[in-house]
């Protein structure tokens, strides 16, 4: 999300709080752009407008990956009728993944049509990613800010944990505050959250609890690392 009176942008990381944040800054907006967009996205959409962002507040939510992979999975079975169970689902990512298979992203859609953006990519010779095969819920949290432009590198420095987001969120208002002149809000309200969701370490309890422990640690590893996350 671009909020220009903000001059702040907003990478808003699928089941990371977005709407919290959105709630909070949406009043004060006067350029919003679609949810859940990459950085990629966002300063393409602003270049090809002619905006210039560079000098704007920039920063990203993060959630422990063991915790988000299981709270997408459980909305993914909600909002999408995701065929496939929790044990499925990580074979099928990981079946998508170059690194676990050794072979290159598919460029084709179910139909063995050929998807032009993929094509494209795969022409040219830049990056593919394991997750274009895979529902945005659960991308890994480093695929919104990659930039294609920084040769995969991420994008954003800007990282507060959800886990600490009641600390450090007066931070981020005195960023956008101090470089907006605006009066962004100290206090982060709570919305869409789930009290009755069972803890996510359920999910990884016993042998196949460690199974699946050591596929997330997979395909989640560069999130661990950026995010600073332990590993189970």
């Amino acid at each position: 999300m671009i909020y220009h009176n903000l001059k702040t942008v907003f990478v808003e990381i699928t089941k990371n709080a977005s709407t919290s944040v959105k709630r909070t800054l949406l009043d004060r907006n006067d350029g919003v752009y679609p949810d859940h967009s990459t950085y990629d996205m966002l300063t393409s959409v602003a270049e090809g407008n002619g905006e210039d962002i560079s000098g704007y507040y920039k920063f990203v939510i993060s959630r422990n990956p063991y915790d988000r992979f299981c709270s997408g999975w459980e909305y993914m079975q909600v909002a999408m009728r995701w065929p496939m169970s929790f044990d499925e689902t990580l074979d099928y990512l990981l079946s998508c993944d170059a690194r676990a298979n050794g072979q290159p992203i598919s460029v084709l859609d179910e139909n063995g049509d050929p998807v032009p953006e993929k094509l494209n990519r795969a022409l040219d010779g830049q990056l593919q990613y394991w997750w274009d095969d895979a529902p945005p819920l659960i991308w890994p949290q480093t695929g919104f800010i990659k930039s294609e432009s920084l040769n995969g590198d991420i994008a954003i420095s800007n990282f507060f944990k959800i886990e600490e987001i009641d600390q450090k969120w007066p931070i981020i208002a005195a960023a956008i505050n101090q470089l907006s002149g605006a009066n962004v809000s100290s206090v982060l309200p709570v919305y869409n959250a789930l009290p009755d969701r069972p803890d996510y370490t359920t999910y990884f309890e016993g042998e196949l609890g460690a199974e699946r422990i050591q596929k997330i640690n997979t395909l989640f590893a560069e999130d661990f690392t950026t995010f600073g996350y332990e590993t189970l």
